[in-house]
């Protein structure tokens, strides 16, 4: 996960990519399934956890689930909707 900082992410909504939109407590990613996107934060904020436990807390501009797409691993943590989300996914053939 990373702040995605110096990057205008809006250029992607653009440039022909679909925002998506969670309510407070839905689950984007679930740890451990198979994951072939990574989500950019538009608006709003997502708490993550691993083993069950809070690690941290994402907001505006932050990047997630980009390791499942990298290295083809399955999702190392859980991220649901702390606010009203809205969110880009990147696809690994975007990537």
């Amino acid at each position: 996960m990373s702040s995605g900082e110096g990057f205008d992410f809006s250029s992607l909504v653009r440039s022909g990519i679909d925002a998506r939109d969670y309510a407070p407590g839905e689950v984007i990613v679930h740890e451990g399934d198979a994951g072939d996107c990574m989500y950019v934060i538009l608006e709003g904020e997502a708490d993550v956890s691993a083993k069950g436990r809070v690690v941290t807390q994402l907001g505006p501009g932050a990047l997630f689930g980009e390791m499942s797409v990298i290295n083809d691993e399955p999702r190392s943590a859980t991220v649901i909707a702390k606010t009203q989300l809205r969110l880009v996914p990147i696809t690994r053939k975007r990537f």
